[in-house]
């Protein structure tokens, strides 16, 4: 898929005022020329280097762990990347969109409309998607509105938990963990836990035998991120991360929470500071659970 995107909005006004300085009709006259084509592994170090230079944490390894659920767009100019964004699709009716990124020198050029655009032209399923600050206006006018708000909470470990009740889960427990995850975020999840299982740490809390909750942990970033967490209350959830958070101390550490999930004092007390709280934003209708306390990650929800 390859489309070529040109902003004719800066062509110069026969009819402006001379008297303006040249500098003036220099800027009328710059022609932006965009060419889109699909996201392919081969994208993965430009990609890294400019989700880098907007500030985000991102390593090349975690864009490619993206990659066997997401299909994208990147937008290149003279060979250099200037924007990309992925959409993620779980079941057959719900997407996330994620990494929509755009070069800083680009910005206000319509780039991440046409970004956007190419993503949701193709598709009629209910999107998610956390907004940045500078993003958000877009995508109220693509059709999005808030439903919530992350409580995004991270920095150096000082100190683990004393919390019992939650254990490593094992093989048999995988298939429960599935069906959790799938219900508490509203589409089929199960090829994601089947990732998590194999590149990260799943743990489990059983009542009767059963499993009622679970939380993952993995490699992210500069360090590791906790999520998706679905449990049965704040203790439960407590648990559930402080299982994971043994072992950690003196490594940075994120997690994602729902905001109402409220552990922040809990969280603040061992070192992870919440920095921001993103807006969650739909278009459609998704039903999601209660038990969602923590995301997989803002990008795939």
């Amino acid at each position: 898929m390859i489309v070529f995107i040109k902003n004719l909005k800066s062509r110069l006004d026969p009819d402006a005022d001379s008297t303006q300085p040249k500098r003036d009709a220099r800027k009328k006259n710059i022609m932006i020329d965009f060419e889109l084509t699909q996201f392919q592994e081969d994208h993965l170090p430009s990609a890294t280097a400019l989700s880098t230079a907007v500030g985000w944490s991102h390593r090349q390894t975690d864009w490619a762990m993206l990659l066997p659920f997401s299909t994208g767009v990147v937008a290149q100019r003279n060979g250099d990347v200037s924007g990309t964004a992925l959409r993620s699709d779980f079941g057959d009716d719900l997407s996330t969109i994620n990494m929509v990124i755009v070069s800083p020198d680009t910005r206000g050029q319509g780039l991440g409309r046409k970004l956007m655009a190419a993503l949701l032209d193709t598709t009629d399923r209910n999107i998610r998607l956390v907004a940045t600050r500078s993003g958000r206006p877009l995508y109220e006018k693509l059709g999005f509105h808030e439903v919530g708000r992350l409580a995004q909470h991270q920095g150096v470990l000082t100190a683990a938990p004393e919390f019992i009740g939650a254990q490593a889960a094992q093989l048999a427990d995988l298939a429960k963990i599935q069906e959790l995850e799938s219900q508490s975020f509203g589409g089929d999840r199960s090829a994601l836990i089947d990732w998590l299982a194999d590149n990260g740490q799943l743990a489990v809390m059983r009542s009767g035998g059963e499993v009622t909750g679970f939380a993952g942990c993995r490699r992210f970033g500069q360090g590791h991120v906790i999520g998706p967490v679905v449990a049965k209350g704040t203790q439960d959830a407590k648990a559930l991360i402080a299982h994971h958070l043994r072992g950690l101390e003196g490594e940075f550490v994120r997690l994602d929470m729902m905001r109402n999930a409220d552990l922040t004092p809990w969280l603040v007390e061992v070192g992870l500071f919440m920095t921001d709280q993103p807006p969650v934003m739909e278009r459609g209708t998704i039903s999601t659970t209660a038990d969602r306390l923590a995301v997989f990650s803002q990008g795939l929800g």
